[in-house]
């Protein structure tokens, strides 16, 4: 994602998705809540405030019975959206 000055939770880019169904690894989303208040927007300086760090469950790409990586379109999107979700609920913003 990009810092702007609205909050929110912007679209993600596709290509750690697709890496992660490519091979089959599994997707950790991780959340900041707080850093918009420990260095606001055209702020130079940090300021004292707590920021918290979640890691969410991770998000399995689908395996075939084989036990390979199932690379399919809907499950990049299937895990780009997840990965979204738990962000934004963790983060405290709304998806934009």
């Amino acid at each position: 994602g990009t810092f702007t000055r609205e909050p929110g939770v912007r679209q993600f880019q596709l290509g750690a998705f697709k890496a992660a169904v490519e091979t089959g690894a599994p997707v950790i989303p991780v959340s900041l809540r707080g850093t918009r208040e420990f260095l606001p927007d055209g702020a130079f300086l940090p300021r004292p405030s707590d920021v918290t760090i979640t890691l969410s469950a991770p998000i399995f790409p689908r395996k075939t019975e084989g036990g390979a990586a199932v690379a399919d379109w809907h499950d990049l999107i299937r895990i780009r959206d997840g990965a979204r979700e738990a962000v934004a609920k963790y983060s405290g913003e709304e998806l934009l």
